[in-house]
């Protein structure tokens, strides 16, 4: 549950700085890239992609030992 809150933070947020990234450059005296909100912003924005990428690296399984092989049985074999 925490992982899909993070993941869709992060989305929320990106969009959020491309279009303050976008209306900057398109208007400078807008000044939306100097301000306190946008530092603040850019500071939840790497907290929650760091979160992010922590709980996608932990859910991930390791190459060893956490796989399951799964023997698919022959059809004399199924009940």
């Amino acid at each position: 549950m925490i992982k899909k809150i993070f993941a869709h933070l992060t989305i929320v947020i990106t969009v959020i700085m491309v279009v303050l990234l976008v209306i900057d450059s398109v208007n400078d005296a807008m000044g939306f890239l100097r301000g306190a909100e946008f530092k603040t912003l850019l500071i939840i924005y790497c907290v929650v992609a760091l979160l992010t990428a922590v709980f996608y690296i932990v859910s991930v399984p390791r190459k060893r030992g956490r796989y399951v092989r799964v023997a698919k049985k022959k059809p004399h074999e199924i009940d």
